[in-house]
């Protein structure tokens, strides 16, 4: 089995589906179509009769097309020259027509088209990682952390944690933290970095839904510390949890007396 013949079949397998539904794609009524057809192919009814018949077989056919449409998101596995970028053109178009079909009956099957032409049009990851790379260093932090974008990952700033630079492993830590609290409210923030490079975190935040109202919001505090080897870990854990201990501050006003549970 090649990549080649693989792809040529799912190929065909979408055009084959694509031809029969695109013809009750949409809000018009089935018997409208029908008719059309009928209508269209009077001298020779032969011809409509096939594709009827695979309109009502619908439900399968659909379900041989979603296992196809997953099965290209394991292509990459299977065959290590591929990329979802590598996609060729025919396979994109095919694709976009089944992106297209309107309709209750054909939404999963649209969806998840659209989302492997998503990830075939989008940038590598190491295209993604430069330029996220370029914008920790550029833009404002807070705002760059409350993008909807998947272009903010937190896959991507995990990496951009363990950068060389100093400057883009505290933007990439501050950005990451204030997205995975982008529901709460950070009240104060701190990284700081020790003579290894070892990065450190320390933040105050209260719970969104609690600022509202007379009574006044509990405080609580999280600590983050970013090692890039278990080597690190061993010999650092000790000073972190003393550090982490010396940390929490009970005499903070408001302050949430409860278990730890933001490490």
């Amino acid at each position: 089995i090649t990549l080649e013949g693989v792809i040529e079949f799912i190929t065909i397998q979408f055009q084959k589906f694509v031809n029969i539904e695109k013809q009750f794609s949409g809000d018009i009524d089935e018997a409208v179509v029908i008719s059309n057809l009928i209508k269209s192919n009077k001298d020779s009814l032969e011809k409509v009769v096939p594709s009827l018949i695979a309109h009502k077989q619908l439900k399968q056919r659909s379900a041989v097309i979603l296992a196809l449409l997953r099965q290209l998101e394991f292509l990459p596995m299977k065959f290590r020259n591929y990329k979802p970028n590598l996609m060729p053109s025919a396979l994109q178009d095919i694709l976009t027509e089944l992106a297209s079909l309107n309709g209750l009956l054909y939404r999963e099957i649209a969806l998840k088209s659209k989302q492997l032409l998503d990830d075939a049009l989008a940038p590598d990851f190491d295209s993604r990682l430069n330029l996220l790379r370029d914008r920790v260093l550029a833009e404002d932090l807070k705002t760059l952390a409350l993008e909807p974008n998947i272009a903010v990952s937190v896959d991507l700033l995990v990496v951009l944690i363990n950068d060389k630079d100093e400057s883009v492993r505290k933007g990439a830590m501050e950005v990451y933290l204030r997205r995975v609290y982008r529901a709460h409210i950070i009240k104060s923030l701190e990284i700081t970095s020790d003579s290894l490079g070892i990065l450190t975190a320390k933040w105050t935040f209260t719970i969104r839904d609690t600022e509202e109202g007379s009574t006044p919001s509990p405080i609580r505090q999280g600590y983050m510390t970013s090692l890039n080897t278990l080597d690190q870990l061993k010999s650092n854990l000790p000073k972190i949890i003393e550090e982490t201990f010396s940390y929490y501050n009970p005499s903070l006003p408001n302050l949430v007396t409860e278990p730890l549970n933001v490490l």
